[in-house]
């Protein structure tokens, strides 16, 4: 039975190759994600420059992110992967990773595996945030939310002295009146 389901699903009956460039390259990045180092260098960076890309136009980077992963994906299963024969299965592939998961098209190879892991893992979150406003939108709407509420401050200290005012007045007054006979 597992034989039937792993030919259904693309999945070769001979077991995977030992991919030691790919456990190379995994040990390299989880040892640049402990380094614990300065944020301003090294992968620090490199999460600061992908949240920016990623927020400073959500559209875009979900185009990027489909046509640009494609691309990649396409060129990593190509000659291994009957069922990625041309760039559109592979674009493909990648929309249907961001939002319900599932493709009839699976990785054969290590740097395939490696991107699909990565586009299932922060696709849809980029799908997600398709439809929110671009950074410069989202922080000119948070400028324009500052300055009404500086405004109204400004606005609430002014009527708090004039009510001030008309407080000592009437207190005035009110002395006044009860020092008649």
């Amino acid at each position: 039975m597992a034989n039937v389901l792993s030919q259904r699903a693309g999945a070769s009956a001979e077991p995977a190759p030992r991919d030691d460039a790919g456990l190379t390259l995994l040990a390299a990045i989880a040892g640049i994600a402990l380094d614990g180092g300065d944020e301003r260098d090294g992968y620090g960076a490199l999460k600061e420059r992908l949240r920016t890309l990623a927020t400073r136009d959500p559209v875009d980077s979900l185009l990027a992110t489909v046509l640009g992963g494609g691309l990649l994906f396409y060129l990593a299963e190509r000659d291994t992967n009957p069922r990625c024969g041309t760039y559109w299965d592979a674009v493909l592939y990648v929309a249907t990773s961001l939002s319900v998961g599932y493709d009839d098209v699976f990785p054969r190879t290590p740097v395939g595996n490696l991107f699909a892991a990565a586009v299932q893992t922060f696709g849809p979150a980029l799908a997600n945030a398709a439809f929110a406003p671009p950074a410069a939108e989202a922080q000119a709407e948070r400028a324009a939310a500052e300055t009404a509420r500086t405004a109204a401050e400004g606005a609430n200290a002014e009527l708090l002295a004039v009510n001030k005012a008309i407080l000592a007045r009437l207190e005035e007054i009110a002395a006044a009146l009860a020092a008649r006979p």
